[in-house]
């Protein structure tokens, strides 16, 4: 059988997460079901439909980036490319320096007297690097949200290991 909730879905999509978690939690309850057995049979079905079919990007805020790249136009595509994959948040570029930047990616310190939070990528960032945008991208979409909503989106979702185990096969 396969895991109900990867780190993956939990990381990069915690609003959807969360909702799936929430809506097998009330078909449970209304079918007198066990939701653990319930997760196990229907979390990804459910989690993959609500992604297909939820227009996320519609009901998240978006997160505003500077990107700046001095004479590294390859590198601030290549970025720019790889951010607009990251399916849980939705991405707003910007050139200029104003109020609403939520990060600066850089490959240069733009003496920051705000306290932004601020990426200084010389080259394509190694995998932790990418992590740890990623974190802070999807907090802020997940903070954005709560505020926009007025929900209590939590980042934490309770996350299962995966398992190669299918079930016995009848004879």
């Amino acid at each position: 059988m396969y895991s109900w909730h990867s780190e993956v879905v939990s990381t990069e999509y915690p609003i959807v997460a969360q909702f799936t978690h929430a809506v097998l939690e009330r078909r449970a309850e209304a079918l007198n079901d066990d939701v653990n057995h319930l997760r196990d049979a229907l979390y990804m079905e459910f989690f993959s439909t609500f992604i297909q079919v939820l227009n996320i990007r519609q009901l998240l805020a978006p997160v505003k980036i500077l990107i700046s790249f001095t004479g590294l136009s390859a590198l601030k595509k290549y970025v720019m490319d790889r951010i607009n994959g990251v399916g849980g948040v939705l991405v707003e570029f910007t050139d200029d320096y104003d109020a609403d930047i939520d990060f600066v990616i850089s490959d240069t310190s733009l003496g920051n007297p705000t306290a932004i939070e601020t990426f200084v990528w010389h080259t394509i960032p190694n995998e932790d690097e990418w992590q740890r945008f990623i974190k802070h991208a999807v907090s802020r979409s997940v903070l954005k949200f709560n505020v926009t909503y007025g929900h209590t989106i939590q980042q934490e979702v309770p996350v299962c290991t995966m398992t190669d185990e299918s079930p016995a096969e009848e004879a």
